[in-house]
Formats: structure tokens, C-alpha cells, sequence
């Protein structure tokens, strides 16, 4: 009987299970799909060398020696360069430079731009470039183009008949003697005042000393001029501060461009208004932080002089970076800096060109645009790199608009044009770029 019982049990309770697996039941479960894979994530340099190919390679594809392009490619090619050899160590992109400089180097002879500061400051990019060569990759083009900027370089030093404000001499040696002997003793003051075409030769002369040293372990007499040269203008025209150092303060501050620094605002009718002292505006200083290293590098490096230039280094990237730079905030989206180097932030330039259709002046900041193809992040400083890292592109339009200054002034590449070169990707690669110069 019991047997029964339990019999019956099993069978209703098989019954049961067979009626909830019926028609009345909830459906099973859709199957899980899995979730889309995360799309892969774009490295720094990734996007540069994308970039590269849409932004430098296509504007290094250009003649960029010739008089609408030259001034221009002594800035832009810079960053490019570096990040090519020193940072990527990326041999197509360095392809680049070498199938750019045969290309210069044959044309050298027909194409040698008639404009001394104009060639200098582009002999500037071939000078680091030959400071940056492997030694077996040295071919006869590149020995070729290095002995022609030499000899160039010769031939402004010692053989050019120069002048400059009223001093003359058989060279620029003979101008840069003149202001070594003058301090002090000159009215108005800028005709001592060190000028671009003399600071590109200081620093030309100063990588092909590094490259002697390197390759022959001594100079040639000209080289060796050169650099001494340099030291001892530094040397007297330095002037430390509590933040740093500037570079012969006061020296610009009658001349047309400094004589509006104690104005604020651009508008019409300014008078002059000129600050005792002023340093050096902002956008022409953005060389010297690479200008140094150079200058350093032409030294041994357990030599006093090596050292002397490398406290330089430090000492303008604090003045810059304490008392110029001003990163992005909540009333500007964007870095920026003032317009002279020490913290004045007046106007610069006013009615330098006399043009309807651009501004009178450049207005506080309004320099700024330089720090999207400048030498600034040659200073190796990791606020700077974040600062650069945290820009935003596109630009917003009040960013662009800051950063065109006066507007497009003269005739330039279509690549590094003004406001151009803000929006159509080069100042974005140039600051991807940036973002890495950390050491």
C-alpha cells in the first residue's frame, strides 16, 4: 500500500513538472548579445603620423626656399624635425627631410634667397638637421648642402659688405664688434640691439661646431669665431632677474614697434607711449629656448661655457613660464601669453602695416598665435606639454581670432598662412607634437 502511495506521488509530481513546461509557460529568455568591442583606442603618435601625411609631407612637397615661403619654413619645419628624429626616431618621416634637403641642395645655387635673415633663419632647420644626422647616414648631397651653408655663412661674416642703422663694416663681425664696444654709448639704443640674422648665424656657427667637434674634434677658425663671438655678446647682454633672465632690457624701447607698450587697447589715434626698460616682445623670443641649446651643444660638455648656456636655459624657462605664460582658465579657453617678455602685456606694433583690411595693433595677447609653431616647447617643461596636450581643436572662433593677431599681412604658404594655419590641421599636429617634448 505504501508502494502505491509513493507510485502516485511520483506520477503527479511528474505531471506537474510536464504541465509547467507547457503553453502557459513564460517564454525562455532571448539569447545575450555581447557587447560591442570598444573601439580601438588612437595613440598620440598615431594621429601624428596621419596627420604628417595630410599637414607636413604635403607642405615640405613645396620649394619652401623660395621668397613667399623661406621666413616661414625657418619656424614650421622646426617642430617637424625634432619630432623625426629625436622623439619618433621615425625613419619614413625622416625620408622626408633628406629627400628635402637634396632637393634644396640642388637648387642651392639658383635659389639662394637674396634676404641675409630670410636664408639665415631657414639655414637655421638645415644646421639642426645636419646636428641631428646619424653618422652613417651622411651622403654626398647632405656633405654637399653642409659645406654650402658654411661657406655661406663665411661670406656674411667676413666678406659681405653690411650695414645696420648707420654702422657699417666688411661683415656682420665687424657690426657685432661695433656693439660689443658701444654699450652704453649709442643713441637711440636699438642700433646696439641684437638682431635675427645675428642670432641665426651665433646659433648656425653653433651647430656646425657641434658637428666638428663630432667629426674632426676641433673647429675651423671661422666656426671657432663664430662661437666665442656669441659667448661674450651673451655674456654682456644678459640681465638676470628675480624670475629669471631678459635680453638687453630697454635696448627696443624707442623703436616704432616697443614705442606703444604703455597702451592697453588698440584704438585709433594712440600717441606714443613707450615703457623704460621694456623687454623683448614674446612672438620674436620664442627661439631662444632651441637658440641655447644649440649654443650649449657648440661646448664641451664638462665645460663651463656648456654650463653657462645650460643656466640660461633654465633661467628663460622660468622667466617664461612664470611671468609670460598663461594656460588655459575659465576666461580663455586656450594658452596663451603676454605680448612682452617680462609680464607687460601693452600694445605691440601699432600701425606697423598701414592696411585697411587688418588691425591697427596687436592687442594684449594677441601674440599668442606664435605658440602654435614656436620653439617655446623647447624648454622640456612638463606644465608646458600638459598645456599643450589639454588644447582643444577645432579652435573655438574667439581662440582663432585671438591668435591671427593682425590677420594675414603678407603673402604666405597655404599651409602656414594666418588664420589658415590655426584651422586646417597644422597647429594641431604641431601641438600633438609639443605635447611630447618632455625630459
Amino acid at each position: 500500500m505504501g508502494k502505491l502511495i509513493r507510485v502516485s506521488c511520483l506520477v503527479m509530481l511528474f505531471g506537474l513538472i510536464s504541465c509547467g513546461g507547457g503553453s502557459s509557460s513564460t517564454p525562455p529568455a532571448p539569447p545575450v548579445e555581447p557587447p560591442n568591442p570598444e573601439p580601438p583606442v588612437v595613440t598620440k603618435a598615431q594621429k601624428i603620423e596621419t596627420m604628417w601625411s595630410q599637414t607636413i609631407a604635403p607642405y615640405m612637397a613645396g620649394d619652401l626656399w623660395t621668397p613667399i615661403n623661406i621666413y616661414d619654413a625657418g619656424h614650421a619645419l622646426i617642430m617637424p624635425l625634432h619630432y623625426a628624429f629625436e622623439v619618433a626616431d621615425d625613419t619614413a618621416m625622416q625620408q622626408d627631410f633628406h629627400d628635402f634637403f637634396s632637393r634644396y641642395n640642388t637648387a642651392f645655387d639658383d635659389a639662394l634667397d637674396t634676404n641675409d635673415q630670410s636664408r639665415m633663419q631657414f639655414h637655421y632647420v638645415a644646421s639642426r638637421y645636419f646636428s641631428l644626422i646619424k653618422d652613417e647616414e651622411w651622403s654626398a648631397s647632405q656633405e654637399s648642402l653642409y659645406n654650402k651653408v658654411i661657406q655661406d655663412l663665411d661670406f656674411l661674416w667676413n666678406v659681405k659688405f653690411a650695414s645696420q642703422l648707420g654702422v657699417s663694416g666688411d661683415g656682420r663681425r665687424d657690426i657685432l664688434q661695433w656693439k660689443l664696444d658701444n654699450i652704453g654709448l649709442v643713441t637711440p639704443k636699438f642700433r646696439r640691439a641684437t638682431f635675427d640674422i645675428e642670432f641665426n648665424m651665433f646659433t648656425v656657427g653653433a651647430d656646425i661646431a657641434a658637428v666638428q667637434m663630432h667629426r674632426d674634434g676641433e673647429l675651423s677658425p671661422l666656426i671657432a669665431d663664430i662661437r666665442d663671438m656669441a659667448l661674450a655678446t651673451f655674456q654682456q647682454e644678459v640681465q638676470f632677474t628675480s624670475t629669471g633672465w631678459l635680453y638687453q632690457p630697454g635696448q627696443w624701447e624707442e623703436f616704432e614697434d616697443y614705442l606703444y607698450a604703455g597702451h592697453t587697447q588698440v584704438v585709433e589715434g594712440l600717441e606714443p607711449s613707450p615703457v623704460q626698460g621694456i623687454a623683448t616682445d614674446s612672438s620674436h623670443s620664442h627661439r631662444m629656448p632651441l637658440w641655447l641649446i644649440s649654443l650649449k651643444e657648440a661646448f664641451p660638455a664638462d665645460s663651463e661655457q656648456y654650463a653657462y648656456f645650460e643656466e640660461l636655459h633654465e633661467g628663460f624657462r622660468t622667466q617664461f613660464m612664470d611671468v609670460v605664460f598663461v594656460p588655459q582658465n575659465d576666461d580663455f579657453p586656450s594658452i596663451r601669453m603676454t605680448n612682452y617678455m617680462d609680464g607687460n602685456n601693452g600694445v605691440y606694433r601699432y600701425r606697423f602695416y598701414e592696411q585697411p583690411d587688418i588691425k591697427l595693433g596687436y592687442d594684449p595677447y594677441n601674440l599668442s598665435g606664435t605658440l602654435m609653431i614656436s620653439f617655446y616647447p623647447f624648454l622640456y617643461d612638463a606644465e608646458l606639454a600638459q598645456a599643450y596636450d589639454n588644447v582643444s581643436f577645432p579652435l573655438p572662433d574667439n581662440v582663432v581670432e585671438l591668435y591671427q593677431g593682425l590677420g594675414p599681412a603678407r603673402e604666405a604658404n597655404e599651409f602656414v598662412t594666418v588664420p589658415n594655419l590655426f584651422t586646417n590641421g597644422y597647429a594641431e599636429v604641431y601641438s600633438l607634437m609639443a605635447s611630447l617634448m618632455v625630459k
